[in-house]
């Protein structure tokens, strides 16, 4: 009986030590979370000879792009990205509008316009060609590789997409990027733990042309800061900045920027150096979200 009783305390006690645990969790989860944000390193360059420097911070009204359905602005992409679409039993395309119900017999799928005009259709792991009303003949299937179901394209030039997928495997719940050649359909993962939200946001990841720059900009953004639960409690943890031109056709990664740096909303370019505007602001959930921009100078004149 002694024993019974012992057992009976000790469950009971390890179960208040585990509501209390989650209590505390709760309570103080955004100031745990801003602890491990002004702990994390502001960047890390990922190409040699490239030097980086902030030159100052000032009020700005730039925000998230995740962030458009609070009130806040979101920078559009410079080039193409897919639009959400709709395919009938019959294979018509149907713009505009969104699948309802389950039972609904039209796909989800996406489509996408090249610089020349040509279309493509994206339905889960299969690419389709398209005059714009009916999906075509079968370009592409990924069945097979790493990538799940595409769920966003970024135009890069003619030949070259980026594609935001789920990971191909059963239980993985992991959004990935993938550099996808149209000419040889060859596949690169080039960023893992992806940050996409597409309740809230048309475009997770962007595309930037600087006027005076021979080449294309790709931000990306990943990993997860949350602050509180539902609504717009969550930024990334980071943003990636990738550089496309003639001479790095696949592009290459230059640097990494932390939520607290600031979150890569735009970029200009002026004499081989990148600006790069930041947008540190936390979620609208907690108090003081609003923070000032923070502005970076990115030499890469060694790349150019």
């Amino acid at each position: 009986m002694t024993i019974i009783i012992t057992i009976m305390i000790t469950i009971f006690c390890l179960s208040l030590a585990i509501i209390f645990y989650f209590m505390l969790s709760f309570i103080f989860h955004s100031k745990i979370t801003e602890h491990k944000v002004l702990q994390d390193t502001d960047y890390i360059i990922a190409t040699p000879d490239i030097e980086v420097k902030e030159i100052f911070r000032a009020k700005a009204p730039y925000f998230y792009p995740c962030a458009e359905n609070y009130g806040q602005m979101s920078p559009v992409s410079d080039l193409a990205f897919s639009e959400k679409i709709l395919i009938t039993p019959t294979n018509q395309i149907i713009r505009d509008e969104s699948r309802i119900f389950d039972d609904d017999p039209a796909r989800d799928a996406l489509m996408l316009e090249l610089p020349n005009g040509e279309i493509l259709i994206f339905i889960k792991q299969q690419l389709y060609q398209s005059d714009g009303k009916r999906i075509g003949s079968l370009m592409h299937s990924f069945t097979g590789s790493a990538l799940g179901e595409v769920k966003y394209v970024n135009v890069i030039n003619q030949t070259t997409l980026i594609l935001t997928a789920s990971a191909s495997e059963p239980d993985s719940y992991e959004t990935l990027l993938f550099q996808f050649d149209l000419t040889n359909f060859s596949l690169i993962a080039i960023l893992k733990q992806a940050n996409f939200c597409p309740a809230n946001t048309r475009h997770p990841a962007k595309t930037i042309t600087p006027a005076g720059f021979d080449g294309v900009l790709f931000v990306g953004y990943c990993g997860n800061r949350s602050y509180a639960f539902g609504g717009d409690s969550s930024r990334p943890k980071q943003s990636v900045l990738r550089l496309y031109s003639k001479f790095y056709p696949l592009g290459i990664e230059l640097i990494q920027l932390s939520l607290n740096a600031g979150i890569i909303v735009e970029v200009t370019f002026a004499d081989g150096i990148l600006t790069i505007i930041g947008d540190p602001s936390r979620p609208t959930q907690i108090d003081n979200y609003q923070r000032d921009a923070r502005y970076w100078q990115l030499d890469i004149s060694s790349v150019l």
